[in-house]
């Protein structure tokens, strides 16, 4: 399975807009995310044990760091996981609601 970045209803469900991290780019983008210092990535930083909720107000930040990781990332897939990420955010902004990164 993968981990599963997600856009969260008022009611706390899955909206389907997501995108799935296998295990191998989590360690990638979360390498990355060190180096760089993008601390609102590194809150999900746990591939396994724990799901991170970003309420709307983290939200402009996160995206603004899924922007500078993207840029920083070697190789197209690793970009592509980074803007997909960045995508749900702003589709999150644009319509109020949470992002969650579920736990494999």
């Amino acid at each position: 399975m993968a981990l599963d970045f997600c856009q969260i209803d008022d009611g706390g469900q899955n909206t389907q807009v997501s995108t799935p991290i296998r295990i191998e780019v989590h360690l990638i983008l979360i390498r990355a995310a060190s180096s760089l210092r993008l601390d609102s990535v590194l809150r999900m930083s746990e591939y396994y044990d724990d799901d991170v909720m970003y309420e709307v107000a983290d939200l402009p930040r996160l995206a603004a760091e899924l922007a500078r990781l993207g840029e920083a990332l070697a190789t197209n897939e690793h970009a592509a996981i980074a803007v997909a990420m960045r995508d749900v955010v702003l589709d999150s902004i644009a319509k109020n609601l949470r992002v969650e990164a579920i736990a494999d």
